[in-house]
């Protein structure tokens, strides 16, 4: 704030009464609408220069000019939203990209494919301890599931009820859907008065299971490791509603990476 006279004029870019073009630059310090003349000019006993009046609505107003408390708030840049403060921010394409890719690949992860691991031998020698491997659940809205497949599945309400988890996963071969009659005899297992050709089990099973018909909406699955396998010869059959989705490809460790069989 400078005096000259009996009238104090505030010379900074933004006062509260009066607003002027700053002042730091030793530029235009008479003012034509007070007619007082800037203590710095007289300081440097120079003789300064005319202002010459800015048209109203300006961003800035003459030195040490009133101004209603309307050209004011006009000289205030327009309010923006969140959003298109946001979208200005050179950071937002990568923002926006992030948050996209997290979003599809949750979207894919629960409803196309999910990757998996095997905790047991119960499904030796189609995999081990430790095996990657990738399940789809698509196919099973599309495709009934059928004999061979290795499918992932919710334990049922008898497996809760050992002590298993209702999240946690397991895996096993179907070996008989609804409407089939199955037994276990003499180390072979029969589907229908038919053994069934098993060539990825690590020995035949060394026990007596059946007969028994499969239930509309269940499924009959037993472990690749026959004797070793806690699957549906305690504890009995499959709900399919309980299905995640179908075993399909086996991506780790490199040396075995291929499409599971079925």
């Amino acid at each position: 704030m400078v005096e000259s006279g009996r009238r104090a004029f505030h010379c900074t870019p933004r006062a509260v009464s009066f607003v002027c073009v700053p002042c730091s630059q030793y530029s235009c310090r008479f003012c034509p609408f007070s007619n007082k003349w800037s203590a710095s000019w007289l300081s440097l006993g120079k003789k300064p220069q005319v202002l010459v009046r800015p048209k109203r609505g300006s961003a800035w107003l003459s030195c040490c000019q009133p101004v209603s408390e309307e050209n004011e708030e006009s000289s205030r840049p327009p309010a923006t939203s969140w959003m298109e403060r946001l979208k200005k921010d050179p950071r937002w394409e990568d923002i926006f990209t992030l948050t996209l890719a997290l979003a599809v690949a949750w979207v894919f992860r629960m409803f196309v494919v999910e990757p998996r691991f095997i905790p047991s031998l119960s499904m030796y020698p189609t995999f081990y301890v430790g095996d990657q491997l990738l399940v789809e659940k698509l196919s099973k809205w599309v495709r009934p599931i059928q004999r061979g497949d290795v499918v992932v599945f919710h334990p049922t309400d008898q497996l809760v009820a050992y002590g298993y988890q209702k999240e946690e996963a397991l895996i096993k071969r179907v070996i008989a859907v609804e409407g089939d009659f199955v037994y276990i005899r003499d180390g072979k297992v029969f589907v229908n008065a038919t053994p069934v050709v098993e060539k990825y089990i690590a020995e035949e099973p060394n026990y007596i299971w059946g007969p028994v018909q499969i239930p509309k909406g269940y499924l009959l699955v037993l472990g690749d490791n026959r004797n070793n396998s806690f699957d549906s010869h305690v504890w009995g059959l499959l709900p399919k509603d309980k299905v995640i989705g179908r075993a399909v490809f086996k991506y780790w460790p490199i040396h075995r990476i291929g499409w599971i069989e079925h």
